[in-house]
């Protein structure tokens, strides 16, 4: 049952006693890395060529072509991301279980709900180097074993906040016999 899909593709559904969060990364700079991949591709193609013809410096563009190579997959890796990728949170009773993936890449991390430090929380997307203006999307973070799981970029603070109390009532069910404030009777 899908309790909640907001316009940006972020979709929180119950299937008995686990939850999933479907997260989708944002699109932003596709344009610009689609631009860039085209002009990268021809200058590769290009240089391609000339080594085959035997023009020019030849130990150097084959020194070359593996740097482009490296770019053209980075890049590639990237747009997959952004227009086809997607990410998954899982909670259960007993684990947590966070899944990248993006055509036919993916990554899973599992983690023990025992090892949980705190609360998910909603928090500001820190501004990247790269970046060219501030980030104001929000993601929910939540601290395990001494470090930080950090998942959903590109959230509103509210939708951020709405989707960590729920995820923090389904970490942490409170039982009947506690009130609000955690009093045991």
């Amino acid at each position: 049952m899908a309790l909640t899909s907001p316009p940006h593709g972020l979709r929180l559904q119950e299937l008995g006693d686990r939850m999933l969060v479907h997260f989708r990364p944002r699109r932003s700079g596709v344009g610009g890395l689609g631009v860039w991949l085209t002009l990268w591709t021809l200058a590769g193609v290009s240089t391609i060529n000339l080594v085959v013809a035997g023009k020019g410096p030849t130990d150097f563009f084959l020194l070359w072509l593996c740097g482009w190579a490296i770019g053209e997959c980075a890049v590639v890796a990237i747009l997959a991301w952004k227009l086809f990728g997607r990410e998954v949170l899982t909670i259960s009773p007993e684990a947590l279980e966070g899944r990248r993936e993006a055509c036919f890449f993916r990554t899973t991390r599992h983690y023990d709900v025992g090892l949980v430090d705190g609360d998910f929380v909603a928090a500001l997307v820190p501004t990247g180097e790269d970046d060219q203006w501030p980030r104001t999307d929000y993601r929910l973070e939540l601290s395990y074993s001494g470090s930080t799981i950090r998942v959903g970029e590109g959230m509103s603070e509210s939708e951020a906040q709405e989707f960590a109390s729920i995820l923090n009532e389904r970490l942490r069910p409170h039982s009947w016999w506690n009130d609000e404030r955690g009093s045991a009777s």
